[in-house]
């Protein structure tokens, strides 16, 4: 069920497989798996706002602020149907939301090829009757350009160190049961650094 949906090669077994893709194939990674692009999205449709905050927090290691209390949804941006991408511009009109949104929702936009569900598509489907064509243009808080979903991969493998420290942080809590403190900074930074001398293999940083 999952190669059907991924539009690659069934296979007669159940369970997970190592698979090869085809050249120029858009999948590869966590951040193109249908798992992580359903759990950042809606249910009906993509959020680039999910996606960019949670890019920020577990990839490049720099969480955003919670929203502030009553923030309007952003469907009550427009009666009509629009592109997802007008419709977060026109949320990111109002004041309270401008400053988180202009670093958060640019990275988001990286993933707009991918679907509610993780499907490749190449247009956006407002109505029965009405599409439009993706843009997938955007930035990291850099300045990093991208256009694609490809684009937006190899942007992100610009900040190595950044997903190396956030799964540093993350398996290092984990490890010892708590929350990190700031007794913990130096014992991180020289684990980070050792990891990479290692190429960053999982198997180093978990040994």
């Amino acid at each position: 069920l999952l190669a059907r949906h991924y539009n690659i090669a069934a296979l007669k077994e159940n369970g997970f497989h190592k698979v090869s893709l085809a050249d120029g194939s858009k999948r590869g990674g966590l951040l193109t798996s249908a798992a992580f692009l359903t759990m950042t999205s809606t249910g009906d449709r993509t959020s680039p706002i999910i996606r960019g905050a949670m890019i920020m927090d577990q990839f490049l290691n720099n969480p955003p602020p919670p929203p502030p209390p009553n923030v309007p949804e952003l469907k009550e941006a427009s009666d009509e149907p629009i592109p997802i991408r007008k419709m977060i511009e026109m949320h990111q009109e109002k004041a309270q939301c401008s400053s988180c949104h202009a670093k958060i929702d640019p990275i988001g936009f990286g993933l707009e090829s991918f679907d509610a569900i993780g499907c490749w598509r190449s247009v956006e489907i407002l109505s029965k009757s009405k599409h439009v064509e993706l843009n997938s243009r955007g930035h990291l808080p850099d300045g990093t350009q991208f256009h694609d979903a490809d684009s937006f991969k190899r942007s992100l493998m610009l900040h190595k160190r950044s997903l190396a420290q956030s799964l540093a942080e993350g398996f290092y809590a984990y490890g010892l049961g708590r929350n990190i403190s700031f007794a913990d900074r130096d014992e991180l930074a020289r684990l980070v650094q050792s990891w990479g001398d290692d190429k960053y293999r999982l198997r180093s940083l978990i040994h």
